[in-house]
């Protein structure tokens, strides 16, 4: 297969851009769960020996992201159904049980800019709907402005080892959260959700927002899970 990445520049350690390029790709769905790793087709493709990509490889079999195999090469880890909803149950519980501690120490002011930053994003969507390139681009813009959303909460929250708890799950969020996001009518439901979330925090009405954050995150699993 052609892999969707670029030739590497070396500004910065050439394993440690090997391994953000892949990473990468692997979040955004360019490089889908399942798929395999075939040294020789991506050091042509990156421009680079082998052994920063084994380094690279390295790094990322350590996060879980992909499994390498002896002498056959390493692909992209797949979640089971079941592995999926322990995903989500998992993230239920990091993303909800300090929610309301987290929004109560939040600016009204960033609610407010938030709010118009997913309806700004979701006009731009619609707008562009007969350009698929430029939609693709205003696609990852709109989840890049959801996953901040749910940064900042975990890290308002003030706890050092509830936040290490979600970093080390993010990844996997991202990559099925931009997964689901090509399926319209589930798209559709959590800007829903976004705008649900948003106006009950913009109220002071935390608690109903927690409720529907803890709506939005069971959507998206129900949505995975029904394959």
């Amino acid at each position: 297969m052609d892999f969707p990445l670029k030739k590497i520049d070396y500004r910065n350690p050439l394993s440690d851009e090997v391994y953000t390029s892949i990473k990468e790709a692997i979040i955004q769905g360019e490089l889908a769960p399942g798929t395999w790793l075939q040294e020789d087709q991506l050091t042509q493709t990156l421009g680079i020996s082998r052994t920063p990509l084994r380094e690279a490889f390295n790094r990322l079999k350590s996060e879980d992201l992909i499994a390498i195999v002896p002498r056959k090469g390493a692909y992209i880890i797949e979640l089971s159904t079941k592995e999926l909803e322990d995903l989500f149950e998992a993230r239920e519980v990091i993303e909800t049980t300090f929610f309301v501690r987290s929004v109560e120490y939040l600016p009204k002011s960033y609610f407010s800019r938030l709010y118009n930053q997913f309806k700004e994003a979701e006009h731009q969507i619609l707008a562009v709907e007969n350009d698929p390139r430029v939609k693709e681009n205003k696609r990852r813009e709109y989840l890049e402005i959801d996953r901040s959303f749910h940064d900042r909460v975990i890290e308002a929250s003030g706890n050092e080892y509830w936040i290490k708890l979600y970093c080390n799950i993010r990844d996997r969020i991202q990559i099925y959260g931009h997964k689901i996001s090509y399926n319209a009518d589930w798209f559709k439901v959590a800007q829903e959700d976004h705008k649900a979330i948003c106006t009950a925090l913009l109220e002071k009405e935390y608690e109903k927002a927690r409720t529907a954050m803890q709506q939005h995150i069971r959507n998206m699993r129900t949505a995975l899970t029904s394959r």
